[in-house]
């Protein structure tokens, strides 16, 4: 082997040694790249919900709120054009301009609007937490929390917490303060259809 083939292959090797891992905790099943750490966490859930009150205004009226890892994604009403709804998306800590959302389904959009003013959102990171203790604490990862109207069931605002895992997938739902629901909705799960 000539002098400069072996000096290249030995480069090769030397850059793909493994570099030594950094000591300390795991990071945990939910954890999602972000600007500055999951939403589902209290600060950055925070910092982005400022972010999405300063592009939708304070007096938000709400079709849905749904809370991923990375990015906030609400639908409210134009506060504008009363009859149309927005969707307002907040990724990496800054709003996306507004897009018009088709509106489907037979209800009317006065009964799924509610006041997201109304809703504890401060209270989603523990709610996350419990939703993984009760579903699968151990593999389990949070998908996203969705926070609109119970219709066609009731018309209260719930938050439900969605959680997949290898074992199972399944819900939490808790009312607009964020206190786990005590009745057979609370906690739905199912096996994640492995090996069927």
């Amino acid at each position: 082997m000539s002098r400069t083939l072996y000096c290249f292959a030995l480069l090769l090797v030397l850059g793909c040694r493994e570099r030594p891992r950094p000591s300390g905790p795991a990071p945990s099943a939910s954890s999602a790249p972000a600007y500055r750490g999951s939403l589902f966490t209290y600060q950055p859930l925070r910092e982005s919900l400022g972010k999405l009150r300063a592009a939708a205004g304070n007096r938000v009226e709400a079709l849905e709120l749904r809370i991923y890892a990375d990015r906030l994604v609400l639908q409210a009403r134009d506060p504008v054009r009363s009859n149309r709804v927005l969707e307002y998306v907040v990724r990496d800590g800054e709003a996306e301009k507004p897009v018009d959302v088709t509106l489907k389904g037979p209800g009317t959009l006065e009964d799924n609007l509610f006041p997201l003013g109304d809703v504890k959102l401060e209270a989603v990171p523990q709610l996350t937490l419990r939703a993984l203790e009760r579903v699968d604490e151990r593999a389990g990862r949070i998908n996203y929390v969705l926070i609109r109207r119970n219709l066609p069931v009731d018309t209260e605002v719930k938050m439900r917490v969605f959680i997949s895992s290898p074992v199972r997938d399944g819900y939490l739902d808790a009312d607009a303060e964020g206190h786990p629901l005590d009745d057979e909705r609370a906690l739905c799960a199912r096996d994640g259809g492995r090996g069927r």
